[in-house]
């Protein structure tokens, strides 16, 4: 009976997939060594961790201030390469706005705010700026 009321302290825990899944997980990881998963186990963490990621963005999107996004991105784009640019950058998200409703979609908003930035900055620091609105916007530092 004791060692049913102890906690569960394992670090790991088995998950459980079909045959027909695991086969494709193979499948992917030996047509794409690019990607470089070396085992099934890499990748289905990695697919995880990428969707509790989007999932913590989507609610975090959710419950912010999403119209105030176009002037957290001039002001972090000003920051980091001037006035001129961010201007620039902000008109872009005005006439996105425009044509979305960000708390509607707050996944594909952030998607067209990321395919702005990439124009410009590439998808590394597209992806970076990303990650510093969805910060902002949920109010950590």
């Amino acid at each position: 009976m004791a060692s049913q009321d102890k906690k569960d302290e394992r670090k790991w825990v088995g998950v459980r997939i079909s045959k027909a899944m695991m086969h494709q997980v193979s499948e992917i990881i030996d047509r794409h060594p690019e990607l470089a998963y070396s085992t099934p186990n890499d990748f289905i963490r990695d697919a995880t961790r990428r969707h509790i990621e989007t999932i913590v963005t989507r609610d975090i999107m959710a419950g912010a201030n999403v119209y105030a996004l176009p002037e957290r991105v001039e002001s972090i784009i000003e920051d980091a390469v001037g006035e001129g640019l961010a201007k620039d950058l902000e008109h872009q998200l005005e006439a996105l706005l425009k044509d979305m409703d960000p708390k509607e979609n707050p996944d594909e908003f952030l998607e067209a705010i990321k395919a702005i930035l990439s124009s410009t900055f590439g998808p590394t620091m597209a992806e970076t700026i990303a990650s510093r609105i969805i910060q902002e916007a949920s109010g950590e530092p």
